[in-house]
């Protein structure tokens, strides 16, 4: 049976942090730059948008993912999903 293709194929490359000083350079709205710097340290980013005021959490999702804060940058994620790839690997050995 042919092996699952290895995990760090499928993960997007290194990219750099985004900083507080990016977030200031956008242009956007002192709402906006609040709810993204909660988005920065890791708050969902439907609850960022709900605690800055935002009329639209969509706003707040394009304008992170325009930053590359939406993408995975946690080693604990990363790790989530190796055990993952491993646990289904394994189940299919057994089958």
């Amino acid at each position: 049976m042919a092996s699952a293709p290895a995990l760090p194929a499928l993960l997007p490359a290194e990219r750099h942090s985004v900083t507080h000083e990016e977030i200031d350079a956008t242009g956007y709205g002192p709402a906006m730059k609040a709810a993204l710097y909660d988005v920065l340290i890791g708050m969902p980013y439907r609850d960022a948008a709900r605690e800055a005021g935002l009329a639209s959490h969509q706003d707040l999702y394009r304008a992170a993912k325009k930053l590359g804060l939406l993408e995975i940058h946690s080693s604990k994620l990363v790790g989530g999903f190796r055990r993952l790839v491993d646990l289904t690997n394994q189940e299919l050995e057994r089958r």
